[in-house]
């Protein structure tokens, strides 16, 4: 009998030391640091919680980072993500079934990526766009009723495509030279209209993609 109950114990340790590497391998990154007054809501759970110290991050966390706030997430395989204050985001599980796997959906505010990996076909959503990452340095902001993307440096660029990422030629942002002669990125301004919160399939109001303008 005590062999038994022996036996019971070794296997069930062994069991659990299986599953850590797995629970470990569901998370999208971890917090690599923050300041100030940060809340987060665990994915499928409407409990709102403040952010004590670093921790993984799960698909579908939703972070609300608030005034004079910064939160720094680190995401697995990709590279980094600063949320500045006053911004709510969405973790997602992307998906690669469309050209892009979005991971990051802003609801409002602005976040700088520095994807590390070329050809990721990383992903951040707004209300109107989906900024695809062809391996590069950019600005998403999404406030007062648009979409600001901005490219601050990038040896291919970002793709913008619509919500369901079925535009065949879509505007894609390179660095050029502004009228000093320096090095700067496009940057492309997207009106946030009620038809296209409803349908997700159009983009309304470019400003001028062709126009070089200063990194922000």
């Amino acid at each position: 009998m005590l062999r038994i109950k022996h036996l019971l114990l070794v296997l069930i340790i062994f069991l659990s030391g299986c599953l850590k590497p797995e629970v470990k391998n569901r998370s999208l990154g971890v917090i690599q640091s923050f300041t100030g007054a940060i809340y987060y809501h665990p994915a499928q759970s409407s409990e709102r919680i403040r952010l004590q110290k670093e921790r993984p991050v799960f698909p579908l966390d939703k972070f609300v980072v608030g005034e004079d706030s910064y939160l720094h997430v680190y995401l697995h395989d990709y590279g980094d993500l600063y949320i500045e204050p006053d911004t709510t985001v969405i973790l997602l599980k992307p998906d690669f079934t469309k050209r892009f796997g979005v991971m990051v959906k802003v609801l409002q505010g602005v976040v700088d990526c520095f994807i590390e990996k070329r050809d990721s076909r990383f992903g951040v959503q707004t209300p109107v766009a989906v900024a695809g990452v062809l391996g590069t340095h950019f600005k998403v902001e999404a406030r007062n009723g648009q979409t600001i993307i901005s490219l601050m440096s990038s040896l291919s660029g970002i793709e913008v495509q619509n919500l369901v990422q079925d535009m065949k030629s879509p505007p894609i942002l390179r660095m050029g030279t502004d009228d000093l002669g320096q090095l700067t990125g496009q940057r492309i301004t997207i009106a946030h209209s009620s038809s296209t919160q409803a349908t997700g399939t159009h983009i309304h109001s470019f400003e001028d993609s062709s126009r070089f303008v200063p990194g922000i």
